[in-house]
């Protein structure tokens, strides 16, 4: 039971930054469908040993158990579209400029554009850690909805974090290889940039650009 708890809460957890609709409507399917098995499988328990019915409250629970994970089972084969589960993002490349647009499967809103690249370039609104998917649409003055769509359909990216970590490692990378700022702790530029721990910023950092915080600093300095 502990496990599906757990289960349900991941599931759950990252739901509002999910920019993918049908992703983001599976998870609650998901963990409802999760805690109606777990409440059955309870009920099941409570009800067999109250009336001493093992066997029937064993095949009620195996009952309660294939319909759980039948329903389950059809909700994952209906994620299987490349749209819940799109390709990876593409390493930054050698210069310090964030793309415009990773993918582009949808007509971009220009002028909602202009309000986001002018938000995350000029405002530095990535700089907050805190900053959710609808404090973007409230400071843009635009549908959470169309902004989930823009962000998702109209530049590529998965989900939230990946839009505002392109943002953050790219005033990272910079500042590291900034000679002005070589003592500068490597802490202070990733909290700085909005990175919430630094364990979540060497993952990010290393994933993206396939060398540690360190290793990049160090190889730019020196050159």
């Amino acid at each position: 039971m502990a496990f599906a708890i757990h289960a349900q809460w991941l599931a759950w957890r990252n739901r509002q930054g999910d920019l993918v609709e049908p992703r983001r409507q599976a998870r609650t399917v998901f963990v409802v469908s999760v805690g109606l098995i777990i409440l059955w499988l309870l009920g099941s328990e409570i009800v067999g040993r109250a009336t001493d019915e093992l066997a029937l409250s064993g095949m009620a629970s195996a009952a309660g158990l294939f319909m759980g994970a039948f329903v389950i089972t059809a909700l994952l084969f209906g994620l299987r579209h490349p749209e819940a589960f799109p390709t990876a993002l593409p390493r930054a490349t050698g210069d310090d400029t964030v793309p415009e647009a990773v993918a582009s499967p949808e007509p971009l809103d220009a002028t909602l554009g202009q309000s986001l690249a002018r938000m995350m370039t000029q405002d530095r609104a990535y700089r907050d850690p805190e900053l959710t998917i609808g404090t973007i649409a409230a400071r843009v003055e635009t549908p959470e909805y169309r902004v989930r769509r823009h962000i998702n359909g109209g530049l590529g990216y998965r989900n939230v974090s990946d839009y505002l970590n392109e943002h953050r490692i790219a005033e990272v990378r910079s500042a590291l290889a900034d000679p002005a700022q070589a003592d500068v702790p490597i802490l202070t530029i990733a909290m700085d940039a909005g990175f919430g721990s630094l364990v979540m910023f060497n993952r990010v950092f290393k994933e993206r650009l396939g060398e540690t915080p360190s290793a990049f600093r160090r190889r730019h300095l020196d050159g």
